[in-house]
């Protein structure tokens, strides 16, 4: 039985299968097919030899038309990590996530402008804050038209709307 089950296993890993779909397919755990696919070098440190040019270049080109590395994965039976592989000895440039990257810096973009607004916080105290240089939060209150504070005007403030002296008068 062993000897049909390390058959099925080969069987599905060449026909392009995940060690993920392979294990599923064959109700066994995943280090199991990983240890098939090791003893019978399919696999070296759980990294399926890529080494079909044609396969390579259609995941290269599925890459640069900005296909997702998950969809990638799917059409053509690779794990992530494969894909990666590929990427790197080919030399191509990783692309960013460029809208999670920018829904995040637009969060971080508010978060500065109400700290700025809010408080009386000095443009080095927020970078300093928020791990980042005194010039990239005075870029951000530009981008927004925040006009930026002098020094003075944070001695008397406060975030309730009193300033300094109104606090004197009411303890006295």
């Amino acid at each position: 039985m062993e000897e049909n089950l390390k058959a099925k296993v080969l069987r599905l890993f060449n026909a392009g299968l995940t060690t993920q779909a392979i294990a599923e397919s064959a109700k066994i755990p995943m280090p199991a097919v990983t240890a098939i696919l090791v003893r019978e070098g399919k696999v070296k440190n759980e990294k399926r030899l890529i080494d079909d040019p044609d396969l390579r270049r259609q995941v290269l080109a599925a890459y640069r038309q900005g296909m997702p590395i998950q969809t990638i994965c799917t059409k053509y039976g690779l794990l992530p990590k494969q894909i990666w592989l590929i990427l790197a000895e080919e030399g191509e440039p990783v692309r960013r996530h460029i809208a999670e990257t920018a829904i995040a810096l637009d969060r971080r973009d508010a978060e500065i402008a109400d700290l700025y607004l809010h408080t009386a916080m000095s443009a080095t105290a927020i970078a300093a804050a928020c791990g980042i240089s005194r010039t990239v939060v005075y870029n951000i209150l530009k981008r927004h038209g925040i006009e930026y504070r002098r020094p003075s005007y944070r001695k008397g403030y406060l975030p309730d709307g009193q300033s300094d002296d109104e606090e004197e008068e009411e303890e006295a």
